[in-house]
């Protein structure tokens, strides 16, 4: 069952790569998002041992998204986030509003990514891990850039990543 499960994944992320589907926008709370998939993430078995900090989400940051699309982006980055942890990690989620939108953070104190496979992470099927297809970062960015938004990455070898999501506002 867990194979077959991991295959649907695989093919429903192939899918969404393939035939991506134009954001339905309306105005959501950020911290309301973040939330949801904070809620998912917990919920997640190989997930548990991590710690979450939280900064920025009890105040209503609203932005014009796509409910499910960037709920799909924040659970992404958070599992990607707590797959570069080590057993008993920590992940640090911000949520911050800007003059002209939202900026989202999230960050980790795992492994880091070197600095030449840094700039292939968009890329389509690029992956580290030993599981996965490597669409997970670019259906991330081009739902992002979808948004009108911008989506980066910092990293250092053994010190962790952090990724930076900045949405336009109303």
């Amino acid at each position: 069952m867990r194979q077959i499960d991991r295959l649907d994944a695989a093919v429903k992320d192939l899918l969404v790569y393939a035939r991506p589907k134009p954001p339905a926008k309306t105005v959501q709370n950020l911290s309301n998002v973040m939330e949801r998939a904070l809620m998912l993430f917990r919920e997640h078995p190989g997930c548990r041992s991590v710690r979450v900090r939280t900064q920025g989400l009890e105040a209503a940051v609203e932005t014009p998204v796509d409910d499910a699309q960037m709920h799909q982006v924040l659970t992404n980055l958070l599992l990607n986030a707590a797959h570069a942890c080590a057993p008993k990690g920590e992940i640090w989620c911000r949520l911050e509003p800007m003059r002209d939108g939202a900026r989202i953070e999230i960050e980790d104190n795992g492994a880091g990514i070197r600095p030449d496979l840094l700039e292939k992470v968009f890329e389509p099927f690029f992956t580290t891990k030993s599981r996965g297809t490597g669409l997970g970062l670019p259906i991330c960015k081009r739902i992002v850039e979808t948004h009108g938004g911008t989506i980066r990455l910092d990293s250092e070898p053994g010190r962790g990543t952090r990724v930076t999501i900045e949405l336009p506002g109303c």
